[in-house]
């Protein structure tokens, strides 16, 4: 099943924002170029707050890349 296909059928939100960040390209990727660890090493960069890394963000961004990596893998197997 496509990822815009999926995006319109999920009801979990996290996985529902993966979906969308998957579909946009780039956009995993420049998340977490933003959203990397601080160097003191306590915080995210990207949200100047967040004690715990991955934050938020980081995570729906690495679960979209995982998705977009199955997707790929899958689509491989179909040629």
């Amino acid at each position: 099943m496509s990822l815009d296909r999926r995006l319109h059928e999920e009801s979990d939100g996290f996985e529902a924002a993966a979906l969308f960040m998957a579909g946009e390209p780039g956009c995993a990727e420049r998340t977490l170029a933003a959203h990397r660890r601080e160097e003191n090493g306590s915080t995210c960069a990207g949200c100047r707050r967040s004690p715990e890394h991955p934050c938020f963000l980081a995570k729906v961004a690495l679960r979209a890349l995982e998705l977009l990596a199955a997707e790929s893998t899958t689509r491989g197997a179909r040629l």
